[in-house]
This record gives structure tokens, C-alpha cells and sequence, in this order.
């Protein structure tokens, strides 16, 4: 396993798309805003040397008093894009840390990752630099449709997996990578994107599909009945 990983959570939006008065990420989920629910998720993974979350400069929500971390949390200002926002915080932990640090980046969004999954993922990446990340195996029926919204064709789901967060790689080679895309204004919607234009091959770790992330109103109603049930078991 690797000596020094240090978490990265960009949680510098504002959430537009959620339709509050507050960002997304301070929302609260059965009476604590989803960031740190997110947060008391990374605090319980003891292989973290670290979490630096990427906070908006206009952030007027953020409370340090708010996260009881063993590990040390330092925050940093996010950029105008989620990728800025990683780069800024890959910046920061090189910088905290040293230049072979590996970064585990998750959405400050994401409340619900199964602590287990991400030490199974820790232990399955161990010091490959290819990385990896938790995913989930398509299990509906995947349509290719046109700009019209006609099919064209039944996609086979038996390859095809959809991202999650945490992902898992090297601080420095992801920081390349996403500078190049950014450089070459090539959008990475996850960091996999930026490793996989590098020509590294990350691996795939199954995730609990609990794990989703507050993009909808409706998102926080189903993230609270399974954060109840997961409190139940």
C-alpha cells in the first residue's frame, strides 16, 4: 500500500443545478450538510495521512468545528471548473505531502461511500500507477439514441461500468493530466479521463451502488432513506 495518500474533496460548487438558496453540498442529510457526511466517511479510512477540501471563494457555509478529523484537514480555494478545482487541491497536497503523495479524489457531493469499498480500492491499487477507482457494472439495458431521441442501437452493457468517487492515483501524474487536458481544453468529467489520456489503464473496483451522488432534490430524499437503512443493518 502506498506510504502517504491524501484525500482530495472539491466541494467549491454552487449548485445551480439543485435549485437552493444554499450550494448542494450544504444541504442537510438527516441534520448534517452532505460535505460532511462525506467527510466523516473519509475520517473513518486510517490509511489517510490527510484531506484537503476545495472550498468556493465566496463560501460563507464552511465550519471547520464541524469535522472531527484524526487526520489533518486543510482547505483550498477551488477554481472556476471541477477540474481546476483537483488541480488546485493536487497542488496543494504535493506540496503538503511530497511529490509521490497519491491523491483519493471524492465529490464533496457523495455522502454514502461504503467504507469498505474504499479500502478494498486502497488495497487493490496498492502502489500501481495506473490507479483505479470504485465503479459500478451496468445493469440496465443501454440505448444509443440520435440528437432526436430515436434509438440507433442496443448498446452491450457487459463492458461498460459507471464512475464513481473515490478514485485513487499518483498526485503528480494526475496533476500532468489534467493540466494537458485543460492546456488542450479537452473536459475530464472524472480524473480516470485525464489518466486514461495519458495511456495508463485504471482499475475498475466494484462499488456499493448506495454510493450516488446529491445532484437533484430528489437525490437527498433517496440519500436519506439509504443513509437510515445503512444506520438499521
Amino acid at each position: 500500500m502506498q506510504s502517504r495518500i491524501w484525500a482530495i474533496v472539491p466541494a467549491a460548487g454552487l449548485g445551480r443545478r439543485y435549485g437552493s438558496n444554499i450550494p448542494k453540498q450544504y444541504v442537510p442529510l438527516a441534520g448534517r450538510a452532505v460535505l460532511y457526511r462525506s467527510l466523516d466517511q473519509l475520517a473513518k479510512i486510517k490509511a489517510l495521512s490527510g484531506i484537503a477540501v476545495g472550498l468556493h471563494p465566496d463560501d460563507t457555509w464552511w465550519n471547520p468545528e464541524e469535522v472531527a478529523l484524526a487526520a489533518p484537514i486543510r482547505t483550498f480555494q477551488g477554481g472556476s471548473s471541477r477540474m481546476e478545482t483537483v488541480c488546485n487541491g493536487l497542488q496543494c497536497v504535493i506540496q503538503e505531502a511530497s511529490e509521490d503523495v497519491f491523491a483519493l479524489v471524492h465529490d464533496g457531493a457523495r455522502p454514502l461511500p461504503r467504507v469498505s469499498d474504499i479500502e478494498r480500492l486502497l488495497e487493490v491499487v496498492g502502489s500501481d500507477v495506473n490507479g483505479g477507482l470504485l465503479a459500478c457494472p451496468c445493469t440496465d439495458t443501454l440505448k444509443k439514441a440520435t440528437t432526436k431521441g430515436t434509438v440507433v442501437e442496443t448498446v452491450a452493457r457487459e463492458t461498460l461500468w459507471q464512475a464513481v468517487t473515490p478514485q485513487l492515483f499518483p498526485a503528480a501524474i494526475l496533476l500532468r493530466g489534467l493540466m494537458e487536458a485543460l492546456e488542450q481544453n479537452l473536459p475530464c468529467t472524472d480524473e480516470a479521463q485525464a489518466m486514461e489520456r495519458l495511456g495508463f489503464a485504471p482499475t475498475l473496483v466494484e462499488s456499493d451502488r448506495r454510493n450516488i451522488k446529491i445532484t437533484t432534490p430528489e437525490d437527498i430524499a433517496l440519500a436519506e432513506a439509504l443513509f437510515n437503512l445503512s444506520r438499521s443493518q
